[in-house]
């Protein structure tokens, strides 16, 4: 974390939240939140936002800065600051009352999975007209998440860490199977 990498900074944060491994600090852990979310790690812009919403870790309630963190996230993929913007437009609080954009993130959340956002979708489209829904399905179609810097998400590939160690492998499969041989599990040919 002290040498600027997002991911660990996101990390400490959560433990700074949590109070795991270290005395619980709001304020080191929003601030922690917020470089992480500097750099590029898009669930510390959701978390980030969630500070301001709620005006804690030494910072405000400020629903605008809020809308801003989750815009950034969402944009990025983040599903559960997809739904939240969805909310905000809604209703106006913190960014323009628009049910356009309300629509656009509850449909994009509901793409992912998010349940409720798919019941906002539809009570959202029984409102509107065909003529009204055509270029936000569009819109809705068109939508690619930006892509995001894997380093600072904590998304290692190639590095030597990682590398899977075929002969640890091969002895983890033969003690394994060994062990479940020994509590009389039929384990079949030995891989």
């Amino acid at each position: 974390a002290n040498k600027n990498l997002p991911a660990a900074q996101y990390r400490l944060a959560k433990l700074y939240e949590a109070g795991q491994g270290v005395e619980a600090d709001p304020s080191m852990a929003r601030k922690l939140t917020e470089q992480a979310a500097r750099a590029g790690n898009r669930i510390a812009m959701h978390d980030l936002a969630l500070y301001y919403t709620d005006g804690r870790g030494g910072v405000d309630k400020d629903i605008s800065k809020a809308v801003g963190w989750f815009n950034q996230a969402a944009e990025r993929g983040v599903v559960d600051s997809q739904f939240n913007l969805a909310v905000l437009s809604e209703s106006g609080q913190g960014t323009t009352l628009s049910p356009d954009n309300a629509y656009f993130w509850y449909a994009i959340a509901a793409q992912q999975g998010d349940q409720y956002a798919k019941k906002r979708v539809d009570v959202l489209e029984a409102g509107m007209t065909p003529e009204q829904l055509a270029p936000l399905q569009k819109r809705v179609k068109a939508f690619k998440p930006k892509p995001i810097d894997e380093a600072a998400n904590g998304i290692f590939k190639n590095v030597p860490w990682a590398a899977p160690d075929k002969n640890v492998r091969i002895t983890q499969v033969r003690e394994t199977q060994t062990m479940l041989s020994n509590l009389v599990y039929d384990v079949g040919t030995p891989d």
